[in-house]
């Protein structure tokens, strides 16, 4: 009889039968992290939207200006054009509103008298940007939506002075192309 040998490694057949287990798990995988970004990125804009939506609600029951202050910062570049940080690795949200014995716009507070707290879009939504801001006064970069008491948008100076209605829609777009949008004659806040 022969002495029989201990086998060291793995077959051809054995080998072949793990790389395509793993390329299954690979291919599975990735329509799953897909929809998972997917999701991420629709849940970004719908926060957008309901943001937008709270503030001309807002407006209209307060009688008071409102409105959601769009700003980027960490490593964007200002242009001097007007547009405001291009390419900002944060980008903010935060509720605005002017207050009627003040010339001066504040953010928001509730009920309690709470600050209400600013949106930090990619820290909350990873991966989530705005790859642009269009006002409804034709700027870009960043600036605020501005809604009246009777819902209408509008813009303001940074200070919180009236400067004069929407001249076009305002329209968030994402780095995925999912957009919001505020429309200059109602005010409606719609995402496409």
């Amino acid at each position: 009889m022969r002495p029989s040998r201990a086998r060291c490694a793995f077959t051809f057949v054995e080998m072949l039968a793990v790389i395509i287990i793993l390329g299954l798990l690979a291919a599975t995988s990735v329509p799953a992290m897909t929809a998972i970004d997917q999701a991420r990125q629709a849940a970004a804009s719908n926060e957008i939207e309901r943001l937008l939506i709270w503030a001309r609600a807002r407006a209209m029951a307060s009688a008071r200006p409102t409105g959601i202050s769009y700003t980027k910062s960490g490593g964007g570049i200002f242009s001097s054009s007007g547009g405001g940080v291009i390419g900002g690795t944060s980008a903010f949200f935060t509720p605005v509103e002017v207050l009627r014995d003040a010339a001066t716009s504040t953010t928001t507070t509730d009920v309690f008298g709470q600050v209400s707290p600013t949106l930090d879009l990619p820290a909350t939504f990873a991966g989530a940007t705005v790859s642009r801001f269009t006002n409804g006064n034709a700027t870009t970069g960043v600036g605020t939506v501005w809604f009246n008491y009777r819902g209408d948008p509008h813009t303001r100076t940074p200070t919180g002075v009236y400067i004069a209605p929407f001249t076009q829609d305002a329209l968030f777009t994402l780095s995925t192309g999912r957009k919001v949008r505020i429309r200059m004659y109602s005010g409606a806040v719609e995402q496409e």
